[in-house]
């Protein structure tokens, strides 16, 4: 109901905004009005239109005022990312804007944001991670601190989905050095990765304790505990996943696998065994049942 309010509101607005006639013709009171009506257009989700009267706007700022930039920009920076042709249009606007004022901490974040977006929807931007990561290097220093802490994240992200995770464990780091807190599961991650699990235990250790103790940063500290030959940690790590997420198939698997090459059997079996009637159709107990069917006898 309050979506349907809302979506009338706008409607009645815009309507409003068309029927408006000035008795002269003053400039500045038709560009207000026409300020308003991309604010109804965005909520009305017609964002072609939007852009449209943003575009007539901006023809118009040399006899207007600087108000019309920061209007604009501030419907942009809300609505920009609703959907992937808003952010494909944002792009434009903030080429535009950053060439109408280079360096803008506002026009970078939002420009960079955008790309990530339309990245994280499978939309091909035009670039290379390598040529990306030089150009967001080049203006990353304008951004403030926890803005700019996100965007390496993002970055990383990217490194990550090429599996490059010497370029993300770098990304991570620069985020994690401008506001540690969450951003060390994603820098302790990679170094897990990179089979440097001495320095990745000090990160995982505190996520799981303190900053965001759930099912994930407990499977990565169980992980790194394996790694570290520290059998006892890793189990009770793992136990720790699956009573906070019963249906976390890998740390069952994990549990099993290593109470098997710790040559505890009796455990591994009973483990397995709940693990394979869980999770029946799980690549991980097809291979079990190939590989060594006697343990679960």
């Amino acid at each position: 109901m309050c979506l349907e309010f809302w979506w009338l509101f706008n409607q009645e607005a815009l309507k409003h905004f068309d029927e408006i006639v000035f008795d002269e013709p003053t400039t500045e009171k038709q560009f207000s009005v026409l300020g308003w009506r991309v604010n109804a257009l965005f909520n009305l989700k017609e964002g072609r239109s939007a852009f449209r009267e943003i575009n007539t706007l901006l023809s118009n700022t040399a006899s207007s005022g600087e108000w019309i930039w920061s209007w604009c920009a501030q419907q942009v920076a809300l609505f920009g990312r609703d959907d992937i042709d808003n952010a494909k249009r944002s792009i434009s606007f903030w080429d535009r804007y950053l060439k109408k004022y280079p360096n803008c901490p506002c026009g970078v974040r939002e420009w960079l944001l955008n790309q990530f977006y339309l990245r994280s929807e499978s939309v091909n931007i035009g670039f290379t991670y390598s040529a990306f990561k030089s150009h967001f290097e080049s203006i990353i220093q304008y951004i403030q601190t926890e803005d700019a802490a996100f965007l390496w994240d993002r970055l990383g992200h990217w490194a990550q989905d090429n599996s490059n995770w010497n370029e993300a464990e770098y990304c991570f780091r620069k985020a994690y050095d401008l506001e540690k807190g969450e951003f060390g599961y994603c820098l302790g991650t990679a170094l897990l990765f990179l089979n440097r699990p001495e320095e990745s235990l000090p990160f995982l250790l505190e996520q799981a304790l303190n900053i965001q103790p759930d099912d994930l940063s407990w499977f990565q500290l169980a992980s790194t505990y394996e790694k570290l030959g520290k059998t006892k940690e890793s189990i009770n790590a793992y136990k720790k996943v699956i009573s906070l997420n019963p249906e976390y198939a890998l740390a069952w698997f994990n549990m099993g696998g290593i109470h098997w090459n710790n040559g505890d059997y009796k455990n591994a079996r009973r483990v397995w065994r709940k693990a394979v009637k869980k999770f029946p159709s799980h690549e991980l107990s097809s291979q079990l049942y190939k590989n060594i069917p006697y343990a679960l006898d």
